[in-house]
């Protein structure tokens, strides 16, 4: 009704749909591989001298889908004004980096991968 979305499609459901079936489930991967490996001294852009397609890996799943995927739910909750949405997408950006960095510093300092 305040005409933010087109008439004739459900343009809200496209990305929550999107977001869903991809991003949030390798969050979760993120999530569960990166607490098992947590450190509170890790570095956030971290990047390890061993193991260099493992990190490549991890740093690619971490930018490409989920940290492309959260900037741009980001920068339209910003856009739409809703600033709690804006919160929670900056700090799922920020938890995404230290997991990120956790599993790399694990990976360089381990002989397993």
């Amino acid at each position: 009704m305040r005409g933010d979305y087109p008439w004739n499609a459900d343009a809200i459901g496209i990305p929550v749909f999107l977001y869903g079936m991809f991003v949030f489930p390798i969050t979760l991967f993120f999530l569960v591989r990166g607490l098992r490996h947590y450190r509170a001294d890790v570095f956030l852009f971290t990047w390890g001298s061993g193991h260099f397609l493992h990190i490549l890996l991890w740093t690619l799943l971490a930018v490409c889908p989920v940290a492309l995927g959260s900037i741009g739910m980001l920068i339209d909750s910003f856009e739409g004004r809703h600033y709690w949405v804006t919160a929670f997408f900056l700090l799922h950006c920020y938890c995404l980096l230290i997991l990120r960095a956790s599993i790399v510093t694990h990976a360089s300092s381990s002989t397993d991968v």
